[in-house]
């Protein structure tokens, strides 16, 4: 089964929402779903973005 790598932009208060769905997507949707990986966190605000990407795992921080 293939693989869905997501990015999110913007790590306020929607962004990390997100980052939460993603994150339990498996959860709620169950078998037959790909594996969802959080691969980028991005947000002008690095210190926001390296606060997602350590709570949820995302792989990569971007603040450009």
């Amino acid at each position: 089964m293939s693989r869905i790598g997501v990015a999110v932009i913007g790590a306020g208060m929607i962004g990390r929402a997100h980052a939460a769905g993603y994150r339990a997507a498996s959860t709620v949707f169950g078998k037959g779903l790909p594996p969802v990986d959080l691969v980028t966190i991005s947000d002008l605000n690095k210190d926001f973005a390296n606060d997602v990407a350590g709570r949820f795992g995302f792989e990569k921080v971007e603040s450009d």
